[in-house]
């Protein structure tokens, strides 16, 4: 029987290769564990007892940023204060719009087929930070349309809306502000456009009688909870936006 024998080009290619094998593993799990991946694993499905909760949204919904993500978004602190009686999924993708025309559409993604088919009882929809983009942005009424537009996929679920979080600047120092309101902050967001996007969602859900988190006005005076960039919450902002929901969720019932 031969015995196959490396030499010493061949051991170290190996040696190479498993050390960028395990450089690409790490770096991975880095990546995911901060929310920086976009990857959903669906959890447990439910069973038919559960009441079933779509956190639908973007960024702030998936946990960006975040570390450990998978238990700090505010969908997964938002599962374990309204317990067992309940299956909290969390749709949140990072970048996306309401807008079709946008440069990145909720509708184009898995996770809004997977919030469809999920048939939720309830959806809690916080959706629009990224239309206010410069290059997405194309006014009020263009905004309205493709809002209602889209909550009309969800028409058989009990909606909750969310106003969006207040986008902050980050300064020379890095420090979190809301000093440069005409401009842009990280991600090409339009703090003043989030501002418009608030007063639409709010006048949306007084027409349609939908109950409201404002998120906006929760998160407006506190830059610290925004320290990981300006756009995305850290822990105790996720956990902020969290208890909102859950108070309004439970009232709602």
């Amino acid at each position: 029987m031969n015995k196959f024998v490396f030499n010493k080009k061949q051991k170290k290619l190996l040696s190479i290769a498993a050390l960028i094998l395990l450089l690409l593993t790490a770096g991975f799990i880095l990546l995911y564990s901060f929310g920086l991946t976009h990857i959903h694993f669906i959890p447990e499905l439910p069973n038919k007892e559960q009441i079933k909760v779509a956190c639908v949204g973007d960024s702030v919904t998936y946990g960006y940023g975040l570390a450990n993500w998978e238990e700090n978004s505010y969908p997964a602190v938002l599962q374990n204060m309204l317990g067992d009686d309940y299956n909290v999924m969390n749709f949140g993708m990072s970048g996306y719009c309401v807008q079709e025309t946008s440069d990145r559409p909720y509708v184009s993604t898995e996770a809004y087929e997977m919030s469809i088919n999920y048939e939720a009882d309830i959806v809690v929809f916080m959706l629009g930070s990224n239309d206010s983009k410069t290059f997405n942005w194309q006014g009020r009424e263009h905004f309205v349309d493709a809002f209602n537009k889209l909550l009309n996929d969800y028409k058989s679920s009990r909606i909750i809306l969310c106003t969006p979080a207040t986008a902050f600047y980050i300064d020379e120092n890095s420090e979190v502000s809301r000093d440069d309101d005409d401009g842009v902050t990280t991600f090409e967001i339009q703090p003043s456009i989030i501002e418009e996007i608030a007063d639409i969602v709010r006048g949306i859900a007084l027409e349609c009688d939908y109950p409201l988190v404002e998120i906006n006005d929760l998160t407006h005076d506190h830059p610290e909870w925004f320290s990981v960039d300006g756009t995305h919450p850290n822990e105790d902002g996720a956990k902020a936006i969290a208890e909102a929901v859950y108070e309004k969720l439970v009232k709602s019932q």
